[in-house]
Order: structure tokens, then sequence, then C-alpha cells
């Protein structure tokens, strides 16, 4: 491990002026140094030496006096050894083995002292650990710019890449810079889950043959960092890629796959849940509606919030003449609360059908209001279920345009919409 001791005098006077909410032309004045060559070693534009850094230390001593910074440079390594380790386990979704250890190792050491930066990038791996929010946190991390080789590198980019509030290009950005540090650092696992970080924020975004494209050297990098576990998710990520590309058969081979080999998952029923939800949807559009509700209600027995499944379960039911069968699972979805923008967009999709059913008047208007919307929700898929009732309404009408207007709206989806 490379520590640049004057790289870090600067950077880490950058945070204590921080952290004391320090002038820094109060600090400047208290050192001897003009405000304007602070700012050039808190930037690193200029270095600093340890005894200008002692210098203020003391200076911050006097505004506090329980103020102590730790000059043990030995435990650098074991910081060091230890984010190897959250490396390590994050990409081998092993993290309840480490989890523990490290809060201890944590909750012992001071932060104040050579491994600032390492033990700020090691509490952010807890948060991570712990599905707590920190993206605050990973930005100010990233900001300071103290983490310079590679592998540290391409632990920050990927980080700064899951931040829920990037849009996808913006989140490509990041992992394209990790992915080129993964050249220098030779590390297949870490190489591995930049592609899979890739893979998850294309498919999100419906760049289905973008993301599939990245799925065999995904695979690769895993099998050569033994990252059995991983590499499980990246089967089931190419299942739903070959769902989105309307390719069921090959889609329910790959989750039938995974059901036999899904022991090795820790959190098994999330893994299932997400199985039973996509088997579920592959022979909904197969329009095998008895196998579609029995996966889905495997789905929702695993405890599935996945609320795509309701459109399974009525519409399926509405298929096999179910009516009141589907009205009932309607009410239910209808009756949730704090429904999010897909959950209202996919209600208003269930509404229909029960307007369907009930001859409602209301059909054509809400018709309208999920046309205007469909664009928004192309990961729902809704496209095949909507044209076939908007096909099977019109037919009933005698309205022979309205009817070829849907047809070929479905048959341009099934060819080109992924």
């Amino acid at each position: 491990m490379q520590f640049n001791f004057k790289k870090f005098y600067g950077l880490y006077t950058k945070q204590l002026r921080k952290i004391y909410e320090i002038k820094q032309i109060d600090l400047a004045n208290a050192i001897h140094i003009s405000r304007s060559t602070l700012s050039k070693m808190e930037s690193n534009a200029q270095e600093m030496d340890s005894y200008l850094f002692e210098d203020i230390l003391q200076f911050v001593h006097t505004i506090d006096p329980s103020f102590v910074f730790l000059k043990d440079k030995e435990i650098l390594q074991e910081y060091d050894q230890w984010v190897h380790e959250c490396a390590y386990h994050f990409v081998h979704l092993t993290t309840e083995e480490i989890l523990d250890p490290l809060k201890a190792f944590l909750s012992r050491s001071d932060s104040n002292g050579f491994g600032y930066f390492h033990h700020r990038l090691l509490s952010v791996y807890v948060m991570k650990f712990e599905n707590r929010k920190c993206e605050h946190e990973i930005i100010k991390l990233y900001e300071s710019n103290f983490f310079t080789e590679p592998f540290y590198q391409i632990i920050l980019n990927d980080f700064m890449s899951m931040r829920p509030s990037l849009s996808v290009d913006a989140a490509m950005y990041y992992l394209r810079l990790a992915q080129g540090y993964c050249s220098i650092a030779h590390d297949p696992g870490l190489y591995g889950l930049i592609l899979y970080h890739q893979i998850y924020r294309l498919a999100n975004a419906y760049r289905t043959i973008e993301a599939y494209e990245l799925i065999e050297s995904c695979e690769n990098a895993f099998q050569k960092a033994g990252a059995y576990r991983r590499m499980l998710y990246v089967t089931l990520n190419k299942g739903i890629l070959l769902f989105q590309m309307h390719i069921y058969s090959r889609a329910i081979a790959t989750f039938d796959e995974l059901l036999r080999s899904g022991q090795q998952i820790h959190n098994k029923s999330d893994f299932l849940c997400a199985i039973y939800d996509n088997l579920a949807w592959c022979y909904f559009l197969l329009e095998q509606d008895e196998k579609a509700m029995e996966y889905a209600k495997l789905a929702l027995k695993e405890g599935s919030e996945f609320p795509d499944i309701y459109i399974v379960l009525a519409y399926s039911s509405y298929r096999l003449k179910n009516e009141t069968i589907c009205l009932d699972y309607i009410s239910d979805f209808l009756k949730k609360s704090h429904l999010n923008a897909r959950g209202r967009f996919i209600a208003s999709f269930l509404q229909l059908l029960r307007f369907r059913l009930t001859d409602s008047v209301h059909f054509e208007k809400q018709q309208q209001q999920i046309e205007q919307q469909l664009p928004n929700f192309k990961s729902v898929q809704l496209e095949i279920p909507f044209y076939k009732v908007l096909v099977e309404y019109y037919s009933e009408k005698s309205q022979l345009e309205q009817v070829i207007l849907y047809q070929e709206k479905l048959i341009h989806y099934l060819k080109f919409d992924f």
C-alpha cells in the first residue's frame, strides 16, 4: 500500500477545518503562512511538511483540548487489509461474515489519525452492508481526493455510481471510470462487480442489448474470482434480459436452472421471489395462465412486494373466465395504500380491466390515461396485456380501424421494443 503523508497533511487539514468550523484565513494566520499557500496545500497543489502539520494539530488542540491525533503509522496496513476484506466480501455476497468484526474494529479505532480516510471508507462499507443511506458520505469521501491507487478508485467510482439519485448515463460515467482502473488493478472480482453494476443500470433503463452484451464477460470475471453467489445474480439478470427481449423459453430455462442452484444464496427468500416473479410473467405472456398463477402465488407466499404480480393474477384469472376471482385480485390491489408511481400505473390498468368486466362507460377515458403514461413505464411490460384488451374491446364494438391500430402496435412492440 502506498501512503503519501505530505498529501495526507493538507487534505486532513481541510477536514479538520470543516469539523471545527475554522476559517481558512484564521488558520493561516495562526501557523504564519499566507491564505493562498494554505489553500494550495489543502488542494494538493503544494505539499505540506510534517512540521507545519504539527503546528496545525497544536492549534486544533487549543480549540478542543480533548483532540488527539494518533501518529501510529503501522495501523495503516491494518486499515488497508480491512478495505480489501470488505471489497472481497462485497463481491462474494458474504458480508454477513465480516459485518460484526468490522464494526468492532471501527468502534475500537480512532478516526483521528493517519487512517482517517480509511476509517471513513470502512464506515461507508458498514452502511452499505446494513442497507443504510450513505450518499452524502460517499460524495464527501470521493471529493476528498485522497485515494489515488487503482484499487481504491474502483471502489469509490463504483460507490458513486450506486447513488439512487443518478441518471443511468451519470452512473455509467463512474462505472466506466472504474472499469478503466480495473485494467491496472487486475482484480477479476472487482472487474466482475463493475460489469454487474453496468448490467443492472442498463437493464433498469431498458437498454437491454447493451446490458446483455456484458453478461458473458461478467460471468467469466466472477468465475475467475470464485464469486459463485454473485454469479447466480448474473444468471438472474440474464434471465430478466432474455425476458425483456421476449425470448421467453430461454428465460424460463434460465430461471428453472436458478431454482436448482439457489441454495447458495444467503438471502434465499428475496432470491426466490425474484425468480417466481419472473417465471410468473414469462408464463403469463406465453398465455399459460395456470402456470403463471401458480408462480405468482408462490411469489406472494415468499413475501413478494413486486406490484406487477397482480397483473398476472388478475388478467390470468380473466382469461381463465374466473371473473369473480379476477375482480377480487383487482380489489385487493386497489385497497393497497402508499403505492409508488409504478404501483399507481399498475392500479390504472387493473381499473381498466375492472371497467372491461363491468361494462363501464369509463373504459375509453381510462384507456387514454394509460396510453399517455405507457412510455414512462416500459419496464412494466404492460403493452402486451393492454393492447390485447383493447383489440378484444374494439372487436366487440366492431370498430375495425381501432382493432387494426392496436394489433399493429402489439406486433411492433413484440418485434422492436427492447
